[in-house]
């Protein structure tokens, strides 16, 4: 049967006293062409008939939501008011009049579905433009359901578009109280009114509690929106840029996270803060371990940490493996004879010897170096090396040489490495020491251990807390030393063995 053949099917059922089979003609006619009016009102008159009061009102509202979303607004506001009559507003005779029987009965429905006919009814004026009257039905709304934070939202964003802004801070803020999904946007609707009133400060304080709700959501972007719109007022906020990075790396968008990262590092740096600064850097290289613009950047900071605290081990040897990445074999060696002569001057010749040899091993021929190594094991009373200079032929012989074994060793280690992770009394040294991290003397071990077994990555990460713990541990300082000088020596060696 077609739309118009269900409808006559209902209508002679219904003239037949056959309400319910009726009923279920009405609902499939509906169902089958739910833009055409007929079949709504007659289900609304025949379950007024079988006293089915939540029917009644449950079409009322399906039907008034189906016309919202076409942009029949007109329309589904008259249906929304329809359903109000029958509680007997609006001057018309109301349907508790003509049925006083029924009355108690219909009125308890009502009651129950006021606080929906009134905020649907809201919402629809709201999208009409028609302000004033979203808001007497809002406020209607409020009266019956008193924590419904939707209803409160739209009378404030009521508020606003009539350029209340005062009025409109009570229901944003009644929505903050109760914390309900809308809450986000009442955080950002409250900045904007504290813009608009010249409080900037305020309205930073509620852009960030709008950024931090829409990121507890999951909303991504509409988060970095606000945090934007902060930063645009304070745009050396540390926090928010942080955040903001990540935000962006969340969302696969890498170009602007590596943009506010540039930002943050910029803010550090203007600050002094150049362990931050380098801490970023590192990240982005890590994203973009190709990018040699970051690198060379990278490589600034460095020297720029290196001005304020020459000592600074550990940017001294991040420098030196940044230029051997890019190739910049001179800065290295500069680097490894500054390096090498403060171990000289501070009576660590041992030390010194290992630097000179990296730049050998860089630039063989570098007579500088040779030099130097000459008169330590003069000083020391030990034999120089033998360190002529091989013709082109020995020299691809030797490197071919070196691969080999280098390929062999590296081959060696992981299976040893292998090996150790999975001894018994390693991982058993190991959970020790994680059980107890403020026991320097486990530390201390469990770092002795990795670091005599070739692990030092790992070494380097119990060294680390160890001095967390116990900043003044000699040996500890000592150990992170030669673990960053094996590292470096790692860089150099592979450096030498591609670059040939």
């Amino acid at each position: 049967m077609n739309y118009e053949q269900m409808l006559k099917q209902g209508d002679s059922l219904a003239a037949q006293g056959k309400l319910d089979e009726a009923f279920t003609q009405y609902i499939q006619a509906r169902d089958l062409d739910p833009v055409r009016p007929e079949a709504h009102k007659q289900i609304i008159n025949l379950a007024l008939k079988k006293e089915d009061f939540s029917s009644v009102f449950e079409e009322h509202l399906n039907w008034s939501d189906f016309l919202r979303l076409r942009g029949k607004l007109d329309e589904a506001a008259k249906t929304l008011l329809d359903a109000i009559s029958l509680e007997g507003q609006h001057g018309r005779k109301s349907f508790l009049d003509r049925r006083s029987a029924n009355s108690s009965r219909l009125r308890e429905h009502f009651v129950k579905y006021s606080p929906k006919l009134y905020e649907a009814l809201g919402e629809i004026y709201y999208e009409k433009k028609d302000y004033d009257h979203a808001i007497e039905y809002l406020d209607k709304a409020r009266e019956v359901s008193l924590n419904n934070t939707k209803v409160y939202s739209l009378q404030g964003l009521s508020y606003l578009a009539k350029g209340q802004y005062d009025k409109a801070k009570g229901p944003f803020q009644e929505v903050v109280r109760f914390q309900g999904p809308e809450s986000a946007l009442a955080y950002e609707k409250l900045a904007e009114i504290y813009a608009n009133q010249g409080n900037t400060t305020q309205m930073v304080i509620w852009l960030k509690d709008a950024a931090n709700e829409y990121l507890k959501q999951n909303n991504d972007q509409m988060g970095i929106q606000a945090m934007e719109r902060i930063l645009e007022i304070e745009p050396s906020n540390k926090e928010i840029l942080n955040k903001l990075a990540e935000s962006y790396f969340k969302l696969g968008d890498t170009s602007n996270a590596v943009r506010v990262y540039k930002h943050l590092a910029e803010v550090y740096s203007q600050a002094g803060l150049f362990d931050k600064v380098i801490i970023l850097y590192e990240k982005l290289t890590e994203w973009e371990p190709d990018n040699t613009e970051i690198i060379t950047h990278l490589i600034s900071i460095y020297k720029m940490a290196l001005n304020v605290d020459p000592g600074n081990l550990r940017a001294r040897l991040q420098l030196i493996q940044n230029l051997i990445k890019i190739g910049n074999t001179k800065e290295a060696i500069s680097e490894l004879f500054q390096l090498a002569e403060n171990y000289v001057q501070v009576g660590l010749e041992e030390e010194a010897v290992t630097h000179y040899q990296k730049i050998l091993e860089l630039e063989p021929a570098n007579t500088k170096a040779q030099e130097r190594l000459s008169d330590i094991y003069e000083k020391t009373g030990k034999s120089l090396p033998n360190k002529t200079i091989p013709t082109p032929i020995e020299e691809k012989k030797i490197e071919e040489s070196k691969a080999a074994e280098t390929a062999r060793a590296q081959d060696s280690s992981k299976k040893e490495n292998i090996k150790q992770e999975h001894t018994p009394d390693v991982q058993e040294k190991t959970k020790t020491a994680e059980a107890k991290t403020g026991d320097s003397e486990h530390l201390w071990q469990s770092a002795k251990t990795l670091y005599e077994k070739g692990q030092t990555s790992t070494a380097e990460e119990y060294l680390k807390k160890l001095l967390e713990v116990k900043p003044e541990h000699i040996d500890a300082k000592i150990m992170l030393v030669k673990v960053y000088e094996t590292e470096l020596l790692r860089e150099v060696e592979e450096f030498s063995r591609i670059s040939g």
